[in-house]
């Protein structure tokens, strides 16, 4: 019977989907950041670590308690539709997968109203670890590379995906991976902050792209994001 072993600290805890991700977190609290760095700094290098699971092009939902004030402060930065979205000629199926599914990345204009509320240490040393682990390369996970396995045909159709996760086949456990391309987005966003992503090369590249494949999403639609 397996058993669960509960684990205690005197300062901080930090519970993450992969060790990096952890250790970026509580580098960023023994530096003297804030929760609110290290969470973001954590959720950065996941975005790396986990691309089957957590992206750039997400969402983030969070609630960010203050034991001091007690005041809990509630964030919402979900994407919203594109602007050109045509309700009339959208079929249900679209919505579940496609060009047609993509709502505006909010993600990492959460990340940034957070930090501009509650961090302390400087925006691209938060993001320090991440673009540096995109760049590097890391061991593929197993679920890294069971996911590649497991949806090989999708991205067999997309020629993107198809060179990063198959450039030999599915990816091999325990294999470097890099992510240049990543590197770099994530690179503009710790010198510029949101605006190197939603005004920069990655939001027009993005927009191109899916509107290549009969997809909405434009640059006013990054341009014009902001959480709530």
């Amino acid at each position: 019977m397996r058993r669960i072993r509960p684990i205690y600290g005197a300062a901080a805890a930090i519970a993450c989907g992969h060790p990096a991700a952890t250790a970026a977190g509580w580098e960023s609290l023994a530096a003297g950041g804030s929760v609110a760095d290290a969470a973001i700094a954590a959720a950065a290098v996941l975005a790396v670590a986990l691309p089957h699971a957590c992206t750039l092009g997400g969402d983030a939902f969070m609630l960010y308690h203050d034991a001091k004030s007690g005041q809990t402060s509630g964030l919402n930065a979900s994407g919203r539709s594109p602007i050109a979205t045509d309700t009339v000629s959208l079929e249900p199926a679209a919505l579940e997968r496609g060009p047609r599914s993509c709502t505006t990345t909010g993600v990492i204009g959460g990340w940034k109203a957070l930090h501009s509320r509650f961090g302390k240490l400087p925006w691209a040393q938060v993001l320090a670890r991440s673009f540096a682990m995109a760049e590097n390369g890391f061991p593929a996970s197993p679920g890294l590379a069971e996911a590649t396995v497991a949806y090989r045909m999708m991205l067999e159709q997309d020629p993107g995906a198809s060179r990063l996760f198959l450039q030999d086949g599915p990816l091999v456990e325990g294999v470097l991976f890099r992510q240049p391309a990543l590197a770099a987005t994530l690179r503009a966003i710790a010198m510029n902050g949101a605006d190197g992503f939603y005004r920069g090369p990655a939001a027009s590249t993005i927009s191109r792209y899916v509107q290549s494949r009969g997809g909405w999403l434009c640059e006013d639609d990054f341009s014009g994001y902001a959480p709530e």
